[in-house]
C-alpha cells in the first residue's frame, strides 16, 4: 500500500489534507479490488463459454437508488429477451 507521502508526489502540492489523501487512496484500492474481481469473474465465464450480459458490468454496491433501479430493469429486460 502506498504511504501518504508517496501519494503526495502525484498530487498538487498543498491542495489536499493527509486525511483526504488517505480517503482517496483507500477508495482507489477499493475500486481496484472491484475491477480485479470483475475481471476474474468475466475470465471464468469466458472459460465456461458464457457471455457477460450488461448487469455483470454493474456493481450494485456502487449504485444509488435510480442507478440500482436501472440495473434491475436491465436484468429484467435481459430475462424477458431470453424467454423469447
Amino acid at each position: 500500500m502506498l504511504s501518504v507521502e508517496q501519494c503526495k508526489k502525484y498530487l498538487p502540492a498543498g491542495k489536499y489534507t493527509d486525511e483526504q489523501i488517505e480517503q482517496m487512496r483507500d477508495s482507489l484500492y477499493q475500486l481496484a479490488d472491484i475491477l480485479v474481481e470483475d475481471f476474474r469473474r468475466q475470465k471464468a465465464m469466458a472459460k465456461d463459454g458464457e457471455r457477460a450480459s450488461p448487469e455483470h458490468y454493474i456493481e450494485p454496491c456502487l449504485l444509488n437508488g435510480t442507478e440500482q433501479q436501472n440495473a434491475d430493469n436491465l436484468t429484467w429486460q435481459n430475462k424477458k429477451e431470453q424467454a423469447r
